[in-house]
Parts: structure tokens; C-alpha cells; sequence
């Protein structure tokens, strides 16, 4: 009998020992992450950022209304580049957090908008969120939120270029 236990008791050991945990961070999935969220602070046109949103994207702008699937999600992002003659993003600071099918990329940006002129229209601090879940091997996101930092007594956004 004492035997049996003591095989039991290994069996147990060796068997937690080899399963991994049930959250563990991934490296590589979060340097892919970090790539994407780059190439989409790069992009200057529509093509180049839909082609990491899921399908069934779901995304809080600063703006109404709440965007649905990826067509509402297209005409979004167009309406947005049309609006924007010229403009720069910086990831100004981010984190990311993966394993391997779902990740989380939180940061602070700046947004520089000039006018057809150069003149700036608009610089602006905005906080993003991106949860992305894998689909067929691919980085994909399925949710997107985007805020300004309001003042609670103004109940006005505040646009300074300093992060929040």
C-alpha cells in the first residue's frame, strides 16, 4: 500500500511538473504584437491597417458611434484618413501583454495633424487599447478602444501634449 501511494504521489509530481500553466506570457507573440501596433501607427491609408482587424471587430473611438464589423470598420478609417491631409503618430509608451492566442497592447500616443498648408490643426495625447486573439496563425483585433482623458469639471477632453 505504501508503495501505491508513493507511485501516485510521482505520477502527480512528474504530471504538474510537465503541464504548462494555465497563463503564461509568450515573447515572440508579443514582439508580433509590437510590430503590428507599429505598422498601424505608420500606415497612411486603409489597406495596410484593416488587414490586422478581425472581421468581427467591435471599436470605441473618441467619437461616436460604436464601429461594428469590419466594413463599418473600413468606412471609419477612411472617413478618418480623408480627414487628415497630414499626420503623425508616436507610440509615446506601450505595453504589451500576450500568451499564445490572446494579447493586450495598452498605450499613450501623440497624433500631429497639419493642415494642406502645414499648419497644425491639432496635437493631441490619446490612450489606445487593442485585444488581439490568433486565427489561423495570424494577429488579429477584436476590439479597440481609443479615450481622452476627460476633466471631470469641465466635463471637456483634455488634449494636452503632455501624456496623461
Amino acid at each position: 500500500m505504501k508503495s501505491m501511494g508513493i507511485r501516485i504521489a510521482a505520477v502527480a509530481a512528474l504530471s504538474t511538473a510537465s503541464v504548462m500553466p494555465a497563463w503564461a506570457r509568450d515573447k515572440q507573440a508579443e514582439a508580433a504584437i509590437r510590430s503590428i501596433e507599429q505598422a498601424i501607427v505608420n500606415a497612411r491609408s486603409v489597406e495596410p491597417v484593416v488587414q490586422y482587424f478581425d472581421p468581427q471587430i467591435v471599436m470605441y473611438d473618441f467619437m461616436p458611434p460604436t464601429i461594428r464589423g469590419i466594413s463599418a470598420f473600413i468606412a471609419h478609417v477612411e472617413t478618418v484618413f480623408a480627414g487628415m491631409p497630414s499626420f503623425d503618430v508616436q507610440i509615446l509608451e506601450m505595453s504589451i501583454t500576450a500568451d499564445r492566442e490572446l494579447g493586450f497592447a495598452n498605450s499613450i500616443q501623440r497624433v500631429i495633424v497639419k493642415d494642406a498648408k502645414g499648419s497644425i490643426t491639432l496635437d493631441a495625447v490619446f490612450r489606445n487599447t487593442n485585444c488581439y486573439h490568433k486565427v489561423n496563425g495570424r494577429w488579429l483585433i477584436q476590439y479597440e478602444h481609443i479615450s481622452f482623458p476627460v476633466d471631470l469639471q469641465t466635463q471637456k477632453a483634455i488634449l494636452a501634449p503632455e501624456p496623461p
